[in-house]
């Protein structure tokens, strides 16, 4: 999965090289992810309007993580309170993508609103 930088709209990348291609916008570009991303199952507690849900991480970085939940999809662009109480982090989040994936649950990558210190 990759974020176009230009117009910030999700689509998946097969391409092996470095060069990725927005089917969106057409813009072209390089970069790679900002952080190292880090397979670690973690509980959390996440605020989405008003509501408190647990879930669970798939993996994380200093700049965003992947959480599984019960519910629906969290759509895209919207923002949500995120508490990493196993790392002592608390933190504002805004989805980037998310998915059903069958049996009432989703998963959705959030990209943190400010860089974190993760101790993994």
């Amino acid at each position: 999965m990759r974020i176009c930088p230009r117009c910030s709209k999700a689509f998946h990348d097969t391409n092996k090289t470095p060069l990725h291609i927005c089917p969106h916008c057409g813009y072209s570009f390089t970069e790679g992810r900002a952080y190292k991303r880090v397979e670690r199952i973690l509980e959390c507690i996440f605020l989405y309007k008003g509501f408190q849900k647990k879930a669970f991480t798939l993996n994380i970085s200093r700049g965003g993580a992947c959480i599984e939940y019960e519910g629906t999809p969290i759509p895209r662009g919207e923002e949500l309170d995120l508490n990493l109480s196993p790392l002592s982090i608390s933190v504002r989040a805004r989805s980037v993508w998310s998915k059903a994936i069958g049996k009432g649950y989703s998963i959705s990558g959030v990209s943190f609103l400010s860089t974190q210190e993760i101790p993994i």
